[in-house]
């Protein structure tokens, strides 16, 4: 008699997919790109003055700190909905590498945003639709690698954001304020569509 023997890569990703089956990750992260988009584009509604430098001075540095705290919010969330209806799913705490790798990372973002911001963004109008397209094949990685297929969604949401900026030459400063909006508001909507769903039907349980 042939003994089958599961698939370990897909058990390794079950974890994964179990921290995306409520919705909330989705929702948190939309939340924190439309927090970051209204960050990026306060400078732009409101009057020029010297108060614009210390603005990007400590902005990035708060920006960075709520992509930590979005992550915090998200478990403690979890806590409160997901865990009593599916159980939990313990998480082995990240590596020292790649705790630096990510806060890396998050300080290179925030001073990239900062330092185009001060300077007025990249020049053209193919950067914003470049960086949405990249964003759009960024999100097709863990549709596949995790199986998370309402991905897509956001994927196309992306390219549809693209379409436009070429269509209307947006330049690169405001196409990365709509972009973050318009996934914020996007991941918002699906996050918020997926934890509806999940808290109105019988929980399966973790895998």
């Amino acid at each position: 008699m042939t003994q089958s023997y599961p698939d370990l890569k897909d058990v390794e990703r079950r974890k994964s997919r179990y921290w995306n089956v409520d919705g909330l990750p989705e929702l948190i992260m939309g939340g924190l790109w439309v927090l970051w988009g209204v960050a990026f584009g306060l400078p732009k509604v409101l009057p020029a003055g010297e108060w614009q430098q210390w603005y990007w001075m400590f902005v990035p540095l708060l920006l960075m700190c709520s992509g930590f705290l979005s992550n915090w919010v998200t478990r403690r969330l979890k806590e409160r909905f997901t865990y009593p209806r599916a159980g939990y799913a313990a998480f082995a705490p990240p590596s020292v590498p790649k705790k630096a790798l990510a806060a890396l990372l998050s300080c290179g973002i925030a001073g990239t945003v900062a330092a185009l911001a001060l300077r007025g963004g990249a020049p053209g109008t193919l950067a914003a639709p470049g960086v949405a397209l990249f964003l759009a094949l960024a999100l097709l990685f863990p549709m596949v690698t995790m199986k998370l297929p309402h991905y897509a969604i956001l994927s196309a949401a992306s390219v549809a954001l693209a379409i436009v900026f070429i269509v209307f030459q947006v330049e690169f400063d405001w196409g990365m304020l709509w972009l973050l909006l318009g996934m914020g508001a996007a991941s918002m909507a699906v996050g918020g569509y997926r934890l509806r769903v999940f808290l109105r039907t019988p929980a399966p349980g973790a895998e």
